[in-house]
């Protein structure tokens, strides 16, 4: 073997490649030990055989074009990338290089280098699919998308944020993030963007307002991450908008019917706490230690007011003939009928004491009272004197004598005989 044999023989015989030669009919004439490496076959296997039978059948045609182009034109080399079948079956992507040397007397034939790149072509067919699937995302999806550049400039933005923000899609790039971003946002945006690019981040979120080409706002969630280069540079931010702009209106009127309502409740007086009463005569001691009617007391803490009137249950304790005829049963007992009762009130010029006599007493002895309400049908009034129930006494008016019977009567003090006492006049 001459020296130039020997040494072209040692380059191949050590290659990390599959170093083949083929004859001008597809025979392999010479294998490289490296196959045995990369596709599991001794060499002393594959020479002889023709190098067509082991490759796949939806390569076989490819395959065939490139060998005879190599044939034709022996000055230019060909690559191609085809499927070859590994001795346990399965199939390796070989990725090859056909150089002719039919004409080099020290090969005459056709020299392939090959290496597996099966691998690689995995990897490529992910990023691929995974690069197809974020174009579909990016250009279909509902979510708005931007991608920016590390100086703030929009790259390229998707349909639906273009859509959000009233832009044609031809209009967003070359706009900077700082001119679509609301001024009370856009410090904190910045600030954050800057976090990001600096790698003291992952990502940030954030919910800012940007503004339309119309001038209006537009309250959106913003989620932003650095796309990063195998060497760790930053090549662009990606931001993902998700328009919020119902949710915040409908916070703001939550917020606003919440401040309504506090507003309102301030307005509202409320009485807490304990109210010392007095057992006996019902009234409250206030703040400053003074005694006063309930009625007082209440309308002075709260927004409440009386009208005075009479239970059906007191009416018929003080007056039972009265209750009786307001509260009658109906014909089948199952509900009451209300009576109205009318008295023509009559004041009087003059506040102080008549004199009353009973009717019915050895000497008629003479009592003193204070008047507080007289109607045709009866008066109210307080004295000292003892009455009992049911007693008739007199009652000197102007227009004469009346007689009325007592229908109730309650002391006005413990400390002493007051009572205050119902009279009804006797009809003539």
């Amino acid at each position: 073997m001459h020296e130039g044999e020997h040494l072209f023989y040692s380059l191949i015989q050590n290659s990390s490649d599959i170093i083949t030669i083929l004859k001008e009919d597809g025979t392999i004439s010479y294998e490289s030990p490296s196959v045995k490496r990369l596709l599991g076959y001794a060499p002393d296997e594959l020479v002889g055989r023709k190098a067509f039978e082991l490759v796949h059948p939806d390569d076989l045609s490819k395959v065939r074009d490139a060998f005879a182009e190599v044939i034709r034109n022996p000055n230019i080399p060909l690559s191609t990338q085809f499927r070859f079948r590994h001795k346990d079956g399965s199939w390796r992507v070989l990725e090859s290089t056909g150089s002719n040397q039919l004409q080099n007397a020290m090969v005459a034939g056709i020299v392939v280098n090959s290496r597996d790149v099966t691998e690689r072509t995995k990897v490529e067919k992910l990023l691929r699919e995974s690069e197809e699937r974020f174009r579909r995302i990016f250009d279909d999806g509902p979510l708005g998308m931007i991608i920016a550049d590390p100086d703030f400039k929009i790259l390229k933005a998707n349909r639906a944020v273009c859509e959000m923000l009233g832009y044609a899609e031809a209009d967003l790039p070359g706009l900077s993030i700082k001119e679509i971003t609301h001024l009370q946002d856009r410090e904190t945006s910045i600030n954050l963007l800057i976090q990001l690019l600096h790698g003291e981040v992952p990502l940030y979120q954030l919910e800012k307002r940007y503004i339309k080409k119309s001038g209006e706002t537009l309250w959106v969630n913003l989620t932003v991450t650095a796309i990063r280069g195998q060497k760790g540079e930053v090549l662009y931010a990606l931001g993902m908008v998700e328009n919020i702009s119902r949710r915040k209106l409908a916070e703001q009127e939550r917020e606003k019917l919440v401040r309504d309502l506090q507003q309102a409740l301030d307005k509202i007086k409320t009485l807490r706490g304990l109210l010392p009463m007095c057992a006996w005569c019902k009234k409250v001691r206030n703040d400053k230690g003074y005694w006063q009617k309930v009625e007082t007391y209440v309308q002075e803490h709260s927004d409440a007011s009386f009208t005075h009137g009479i239970c059906p249950e007191c009416l018929n304790k003080v007056d039972p003939t009265t209750a009786a005829e307001v509260f009658e049963n109906d014909k089948e007992g199952m509900r009451f009928k209300l009576e109205r009762r009318r008295f023509e009130r009559k004041p009087r010029t003059e506040v102080g004491k008549y004199r009353f006599r009973l009717k019915e007493a050895k000497g008629q002895p003479v009592l003193n009272a204070v008047i507080h309400d007289i109607s045709d049908g009866g008066m109210c009034i307080r004295t000292d004197y003892t009455l009992e129930h049911s007693c008739a006494v007199i009652f000197d008016d102007e227009a004469g004598e009346k007689t009325g019977i007592v229908k109730w009567k309650e002391k006005v003090s413990a400390n002493d005989n007051t009572c205050r006492a119902g009279i009804e006049f006797l009809r003539n």
